[in-house]
């Protein structure tokens, strides 16, 4: 019997590996921090440090939009974490929100019962936190590649 040396089955989803998935920290307090994600591969590749800083912080010239997004369960803890938006001002998008990114691991109390008085809360809330960043406290992950970029050149 020949032996298959190719895998043909796809792996699974919860077998890939996040070490290269984009993201960065916001480090909005001496003890607390939360994750900015891209929305996908197209957005991580344009965006930088001080963009972030500038989408989290509401300082374009375009409108952002935070919402929320479905409420989670991991293992006995609840998550919600919050859609990032913004309004282009010109090209196909031009006044259409599109999805920049996620803030995730910020600490609220939102469950799939919470109402709407309280999500928004916890939006105004988190808004309040990421207005008091400043640009040194945006820091971009740092990816395999990166990792081996930086290690190649010492």
């Amino acid at each position: 019997m020949p032996t298959k040396l190719i895998n043909t089955k796809s792996p699974r989803k919860s077998n890939t590996n996040n070490a290269d998935q984009e993201y960065y920290n916001l480090y909005y307090s001496a003890d607390d921090n939360c994750v900015f994600t891209p929305s996908s591969k197209a957005m991580a590749g344009a965006l930088d440090a001080d963009t972030v800083f500038k989408i989290v912080t509401n300082q374009l010239t375009n409108d952002v939009l935070f919402t929320t997004t479905k409420a989670y369960k991991k293992g006995n803890k609840t998550f919600t974490n919050f859609n990032v938006k913004v309004m282009p001002t010109a090209g196909e998008h031009k006044d259409k929100y599109v999805s920049a990114g996620f803030i995730n691991y910020y600490a609220n109390s939102l469950t799939e019962a919470s109402s709407e008085v309280e999500r928004t809360e916890a939006i105004k809330h988190l808004r309040e936190e990421l207005s008091t960043l400043t640009p040194e406290q945006v820091s971009k992950h740092i990816t395999t590649d990166d990792a081996t970029q930086i290690v190649s050149v010492l």
